[in-house]
């Protein structure tokens, strides 16, 4: 009988086992034989996954017995199994109760393969060799303290380097990160410190600050929280809050877009100080100089949108004091409107203050095209807005003879002037050297007498009847 050794659960293996007779010499095991597998102490016999080959290879009393140690045919870790011939004779004589091999499952060996088959990586000093990958409890701290890794190494290296000039970077347990332990200037640290929290007096300029955008890019973008502003600039003294210049060639200064119905430029007047004061350029080589702002329309959109708040102006413009400048100078270019002004109340409100002029308009300034039909009519003019003083003399006795001269529709050739000759001489006028007579004034029409007068000898008048009818 031989112990085959302790096998995993599931593993398959082979026994060889010899039958003699009573001479010594190898026999046939006979009878339908069959061998059986008990496990300790237990009577039940296990013959599922047991195969028996007798006479293996054509040896006469050389067999085989294979055995597959699963669970589904009744095997178990901790068992220990014995395989005894349940059946069979050898040369006539019965030899049931041999034990012919015996083998253990996770029964005794300490050390054994999770996959069967497999042995164990021993090195030449006879020392296991291990997985890293595989520690046992590798939730709890694996010490390695006497492995020498190379990576380890460098990082122990770079650990006791990096302990060894800390302390000396540290300021209260602090890392050192002032601009002068940047720059390493005491008097430029000093400047940017006062700058950056307002003493010293020290300013940041345009000149230090100089920020570039990406192509179509913006260099700044300020959003104002809630009632808050994106930018606030208050302009000292004298000095101007921001200023914008724009590019030699088309470049704008400021270029301000509103947002959905947001404003796109907001600008609130203090005291009395303009919100937004736009100073145009001088240009002594040319005729006019470049305006202080420039407001363009896109499409059906306003360049410059004034809207009147209570009894409030949308826009005052005041003409330069004891000067000439005009308060709003529009020129029309090409077929535009140098400004047009419509709405239900007044389109356009102009008061004059002081000496200056409600409306001054240059020398052709308004064309016989400016005026629609019906654009002066007499609900265009208030009442008394034109009196003595404001009509010529010669307007009006311009007036006076195109009244006189005037003619009718019906009364064609005859004008108002010759009417009234006609009638002087009817009601007041003499005939001279003419006998008793009658004098008859006709209409325009001379359809019908409107004046009969009585004449006498002497030519006085002596009866005078009118029909006006």
């Amino acid at each position: 009988m031989s112990y085959i050794g302790d096998l995993t659960l599931g593993s398959t293996f082979d026994v060889k086992f010899c039958t003699v007779n009573t001479s010594g010499a190898p026999t046939t095991l006979a009878g339908v034989p069959v061998v059986s597998a008990y496990v300790d102490n237990s009577l039940t016999e296990i013959t599922a996954g047991i195969t028996l080959s007798v006479d293996f290879d054509a040896r006469t009393g050389l067999h085989n017995v294979r055995i597959v140690a699963t669970g589904a045919n009744g095997y178990a870790a901790g068992g220990n199994y014995q395989l005894v011939i349940t059946t069979g004779t050898v040369g006539g004589t019965s030899v049931v109760g041999y034990v012919v091999a015996q083998f253990s499952i996770e029964a005794r060996s300490a050390l054994r393969p999770t996959t069967s088959g497999r042995t164990l990586d021993v090195s030449a000093g006879g020392e296991g060799g291990i997985d890293w990958a595989n520690v046992g409890s590798p939730a709890t701290v694996v010490g390695l303290s006497g492995t020498t890794v190379k990576t380890a190494t460098d990082v122990e290296t770079d650990t006791v380097d990096i302990q060894g000039r800390l302390p000396a970077a540290l300021v209260g347990g602090r890392m050192r990160s002032d601009a002068e332990a940047i720059s390493a200037d005491a008097v430029a640290a000093d400047n940017l410190e006062t700058m950056l929290d307002g003493t010293g007096g020290q300013k940041l300029t345009l000149a230090q600050l100089n920020i570039v955008a990406a192509v179509n890019d913006s260099a700044i973008v300020a959003s104002g929280a809630g009632t808050g502003h994106g930018i606030a600039a208050t302009g000292g003294a004298t000095g101007t809050g921001i200023r914008a210049r724009g590019g030699s060639t088309s470049g704008a200064g400021m270029d301000v877009a509103g947002d959905g119905g947001g404003a796109g430029l907001l600008a609130t007047g203090g005291g009395f100080q303009p919100g937004l004061r736009a100073v145009g350029g001088q240009n002594v080589s040319a005729t006019l100089g470049e305006s202080g702002a420039k407001f363009e329309g896109t499409l059906q959109g306003s360049g410059l949108r004034v809207i009147a708040n209570d009894t409030g102006n949308g826009l005052l413009a005041e003409g330069g004091l004891n000067a000439t400048g005009s308060g709003i100078r529009a020129l029309a270019l090409g077929a535009g409107d140098g400004i047009e002004a419509s709405s239900n109340g007044g389109g356009l409100d102009i008061d004059a203050d002081l000496a200056g002029s409600v409306l001054s308009i240059a020398t052709a300034g308004i064309a016989a095209t400016s005026f629609a039909a019906g654009a002066i009519n007499a609900a265009a003019i208030a009442a008394d807005a034109i009196g003595a003083s404001e009509l010529a003399a010669d307007a009006a006795n311009e007036i006076a003879d195109a009244l006189l001269d005037r003619t009718n529709g019906v009364e064609t050739g005859v004008t108002v002037r010759q009417s009234l000759r006609l009638a002087n001489a009817a009601n007041g006028g003499k005939v001279d050297g003419a006998a008793t007579a009658t004098l008859h004034v006709r209409d325009l029409a001379d359809t019908k007498n409107r004046v009969t007068a009585t004449v006498d000898a002497d030519g006085n008048r002596t009866a005078v009847t009118r029909d006006l009818t």
